[in-house]
């Protein structure tokens, strides 16, 4: 298995961890969040990771999209309406 996906998996058990009431969806996302992980990487993670109940399957890849650009974004950054 990929270095940088048995530290995702890590990451995340650990977020899980420490928010047992947050979906699988938002712990990745806050697991992911200014890692700088490729695509292939956020997208095998999403798939084994996040529980399917927690997306629609039709939106798969914009979700990946979406957690990438998460990914290469500075953790200090805020998003502003």
């Amino acid at each position: 298995m990929n270095q940088g996906l048995l530290t995702l998996e890590k990451s995340f058990r650990n977020e899980i961890e420490k928010n047992p009431t947050s979906s699988s969806f938002i712990c990745y996302g806050r697991t992911v969040k200014g890692k700088k992980l490729s695509e292939s990487v956020i997208g095998r993670g999403f798939r084994k990771l996040v529980n399917k109940d927690d997306y629609s399957h039709s939106d798969i890849d914009r979700l990946i999209m979406h957690f990438h650009k998460l990914s290469n974004q500075s953790i200090s950054s805020e998003i502003t309406a």
